[in-house]
């Protein structure tokens, strides 16, 4: 197993380290997998960083986003995760956005022999479309673009507000078989839909829509290119936002991974409900570069 990830484009750098450390700490058996940081070459990491990463045995692959991914928004994701993809060989491969902490050993991660993808449904209805109505003019478009048959669709519950929507899943939180090429398909279909001028008035009545554009070709390409039955999805334990809960009051206990939104939720963050000792180790520790 492969633990992968890049850091915030233009972000704090303490969550590619709080990552990493807490991966060290509490994933169990799989605490020494190796960890690949994706380092754009556009937003190299500081001197502190990279020695903080070296002395965890974390691997920093430096690569180059092509012009058009500087710009449109989270795109640098895209690139980053089919670099991963690339490089992780026949290892199973984890892929995570860098604001996430492992709290538990993620038994679910080791996929079983019938299952090419693990994934998570979107934490919020947001853009997607509802399943109990037509899909909108956004998402025919992106699954039309990724050539997706509209009977290959099946329903999710969003995490957080528990709406049946048509598939849509969280890209911060995957793991993939290599070999399947989910990741690097991802970046095909984002390249020839990012600036799709088709996209230009929806993006004009929604501007989320542009935001998560990236997130919504990920749907289309998970259905286009797995059945069903190939996908599992993670229970609420795994990809849980913290930063949500005091508004989607979800009662989930001891969560095995947790998403945080920006570092400076876990220093205003009283709502967290971990195990003792993960919390003594979050709020005594010192989780800066230097710690």
């Amino acid at each position: 197993m492969i633990f992968s990830l890049m850091p915030a484009y233009g972000g704090d750098e303490r969550e590619t380290i709080l990552l990493a450390r807490s991966i060290r700490q509490f994933a169990g058996v799989v605490a020494d997998s190796a960890i690949h940081v994706m380092e754009p070459e556009q937003s190299p990491l500081s001197t502190a960083a990279r020695r903080a990463l070296e002395e965890l045995s974390v691997s920093v692959f430096p690569f180059c986003l092509p012009p058009g991914g500087l710009d449109f928004p989270l795109a640098q994701k895209v690139y980053a995760a089919a670099e991963a993809e690339d490089r992780a060989g026949k290892d199973l491969l984890v892929w995570m956005d860098s604001d996430t902490m492992v709290l538990d050993q993620p038994d679910a991660f080791q996929l079983p022999e019938s299952v090419s993808l693990g994934c998570c449904p979107v934490h919020l209805k947001n853009i997607s479309s509802l399943f109990s109505q037509p899909l909108d003019d956004f998402w025919r478009e992106v699954f039309g673009g990724c050539g997706v048959s509209l009977d290959r669709l099946f329903p999710v519950v969003s995490t957080m507000d528990a709406q049946e929507i048509y598939a849509h899943f969280n890209a911060g939180l995957l793991v993939v078989r290599p070999k399947a090429g989910i990741l690097r398909t991802w970046r095909e279909n984002f390249e020839r839909l990012y600036l799709d001028r088709r996209f230009a008035p929806l993006y004009a009545e929604r501007k989320a829509r542009q935001f998560f554009l990236s997130q919504a070709v990920l749907a289309a390409t998970i259905v286009q290119m797995f059945a069903r039955e190939k996908i599992q999805l993670f229970s609420p334990r795994y990809n849980h936002p913290i930063m949500l809960v005091e508004r989607y009051p979800v009662s989930i206990t001891d969560p095995i991974t947790c998403r945080y939104d920006a570092y400076s939720v876990l220093e205003r963050c009283t709502c967290l409900r971990l195990k003792p000792g993960v919390t003594r180790w979050l709020h005594n520790s010192d989780h800066s570069m230097e710690g």
